[in-house]
């Protein structure tokens, strides 16, 4: 490994420490589980353990290798961790959130830098606690996946011309757990 080679390593290494120092800041805690969530929780675990009863398993099971294994880990998840903290299960950041990734910092100044930050950017990415979202290290009202989502849809904008704010109808493919919704409704679109 030449010098170069080191200093970017060593760069990359004290950018890491920093933004989980941050992000440690700013994350907090969620409160102890009101009875109500308790038994939600509870009929949902229960449905759960049902399921993996069931001698005939939903066709989202049955597919691909790897999406066996995420069911698997997501099922094991509801059993095993709180479910008010699921965006920060393995299997959910690995497959439909974008915590911290490096593309989430361009986004961001991207976002910043745009005409409609005032009226339109800013108050969206305002996060919520649903799934206790990690805060992103950079702008702790909102999180990466939200940061994400929202330059995703100022990107489709700019190279379409295509103002979601005038679309009588919106269908995403792929969905994942609302977030895109959450945000089209934030921006004013019912």
């Amino acid at each position: 490994m030449n010098n170069d080679d080191m200093k970017i390593k060593f760069k990359n290494k004290i950018n890491r420490f920093l933004q989980k120092s941050l992000i440690s800041i700013y994350d907090k805690k969620l409160p102890p589980s009101k009875p109500t969530e308790i038994e939600l929780i509870k009929q949902l675990k229960a449905r759960i353990l049902e399921l993996r009863k069931d001698p005939n398993p939903p066709p989202s099971t049955t597919g691909l290798p790897e999406w066996k294994h995420f069911v698997h880990s997501l099922c094991n998840s509801i059993l095993n961790d709180d479910p008010r903290r699921f965006l920060r299960w393995k299997v959910i950041k690995k497959t439909m959130f974008v915590s911290n990734a490096n593309c989430v910092e361009v986004e961001l100044q991207s976002l910043l830098k745009s005409y409609e930050w005032e009226q339109k950017w800013k108050t969206a990415l305002h996060e919520n606690h649903i799934g206790h979202p990690l805060p992103y290290y950079a702008y702790p009202k909102s999180s990466g996946n939200l940061i994400h989502q929202a330059y995703s849809l100022s990107e489709y904008t700019r190279h379409t011309a295509v103002n979601i704010e005038n679309m009588n109808l919106i269908v995403e493919f792929g969905g994942g757990y609302g977030s895109m919704c959450h945000l089209i409704h934030k921006l004013g679109k019912v």
